[in-house]
C-alpha cells in the first residue's frame, strides 16, 4: 500500500513537470473468471525484464464510468507505452481478455486536485490474503 501511494505521489509530480512515460491504470476485464485466470498466468511470469507490473487489485466502491461497484480491477504501474493499447498490454505484460484500460489520470480533474483521497472514496485495495485467495488455483 505504501509503495502504491509513492507511486501516486510520483506520477501527481511527474504530471506537473509535463514528463512522459511512466502511468498508473486500472486493467478491467470482462468478468471475474479473466481476471483470476490473468492474474495467475501473470504470477508465474517471469517478469525480470518488465518495464511494467501489476503492482495489485482495486475492488470498485462507488460507480465511476466504465466501472461498476464491487469489479475488481488489475493495477499496472509503468511505462506508459505498455499500457496504450489491449495490444501493447499483451506485448508487454501477456495479458489477455482485457476488456479497457484507464490512465488513472484521467480521474485527476473529477478529484478536484486531490487524487489520493478521490481513489480512496471510489477504489479499495484487495488485502495480501484476498489477493491471494483470488489467484488460488482450485
Amino acid at each position: 500500500m505504501e509503495k502504491l501511494n509513492s507511486i501516486r505521489l510520483t506520477l501527481l509530480m511527474i504530471g506537473e513537470c509535463g514528463i512522459m512515460g511512466y502511468q498508473e491504470s486500472f486493467v478491467q476485464f470482462a468478468n471475474e473468471d479473466d481476471l483470476k485466470q490473468e492474474l495467475q498466468r501473470y504470477s508465474l511470469r517471469e517478469k525480470q525484464h518488465d518495464i511494467a507490473e501489476i503492482v495489485c487489485v482495486d475492488r470498485v466502491r462507488k460507480t465511476l464510468f466504465p466501472f461498476h461497484i464491487g469489479e475488481l480491477l488489475a493495477v499496472v504501474c509503468g511505462e506508459r507505452s505498455v499500457q496504450r493499447s489491449k495490444e501493447d498490454l499483451s506485448a508487454g505484460l501477456g495479458l489477455q481478455n482485457v476488456k479497457s484500460i484507464v490512465f488513472i489520470d484521467h480521474y485527476l480533474e473529477l478529484s478536484n486536485g486531490d487524487l489520493d483521497n478521490f481513489l480512496n472514496e471510489h477504489f479499495e485495495r484487495l488485502s495480501d490474503d484476498e489477493y491471494e485467495e483470488l489467484i488460488k488455483t482450485k
